[in-house]
């Protein structure tokens, strides 16, 4: 199960994002970085969100593919998933558009799900990472209000079929994705708040079912004597 769930992430196609195959020489790797970074360096690109996400991966694959250790970890993990024939590789930089898109596989994949037999940590986890630290200081830089609006309104989708103990990591992602926009605070505040109310009320139910049994119990034997 651990397994599988480390091969739900998408893995990133280094060799694909420096144009590079497994056959290529360091030479080429260091040809196609030079190339690529000066393409899309942010001195090049001022205020260009996207060449600066761009450029972060385009950095990020040749730092791991000239260091030993670090192209030695990322290979081994490769070649796992080649082995279980497990294509979740991705080419494009880190941006609010892709965040939105795993986010809808996610929903996706929970709404498909039984809720009596769904691993609610897992989907909690999963749901965190999402809004992982990374994830939010890209939608927080790049600052596109319409797609913040909606990976909050499907987040909270998702977390829907979830009991409220699993989210408590959830919370503060989603009040700092929100920022100042009190709508979305509105929001947040409501679905947790209606989520506690649900917990509290469960707990008080197993109680007060037991004490009907037994009021019931103790009447028909009282009328049966």
């Amino acid at each position: 199960m651990a397994n599988n769930r480390q091969f739900c992430r998408r893995m990133k196609d280094y060799y694909a994002i420096l144009s590079c195959t497994p056959m290529s020489s360091a030479a080429d790797i260091k040809k196609q970085y030079r190339l690529l970074a000066q393409r899309y360096h942010p001195d090049k690109n001022p205020g260009d969100a996207y060449a600066a996400a761009a450029f972060q991966d385009i950095k990020e694959a040749y730092e791991t593919l000239t260091q030993p250790d670090r192209k030695e970890a990322w290979l081994q993990e490769r070649w796992l998933r080649q082995v279980h024939n497990i294509d979740h590789s991705e080419t494009a930089p880190l941006t609010p558009d892709l965040i939105l898109k795993k986010l809808l596989r996610l929903d996706r994949t929970i709404s498909s799900m039984d809720v009596f037999r769904m691993d609610q940590v897992g989907c909690a986890d999963d749901l965190v990472n999402i809004l992982s630290d990374r994830h939010l200081n890209c939608l927080l830089q790049f600052n596109e209000r319409d797609i913040n609006q909606t990976i909050v309104q499907f987040v909270l989708s998702c977390a829907r079929p979830l009991d409220y103990p699993y989210l408590e990591a959830l919370w503060p992602r989603l009040f700092r994705l929100a920022e100042d926009d009190p709508k979305l605070i509105r929001l947040i505040e409501e679905t947790r708040t209606a989520k506690k109310r649900k917990q509290q009320q469960e707990k008080l139910t197993v109680p007060f079912v037991l004490l009907i049994t037994l009021l019931l119990c103790a009447m028909i034997f009282w009328v049966s004597r």
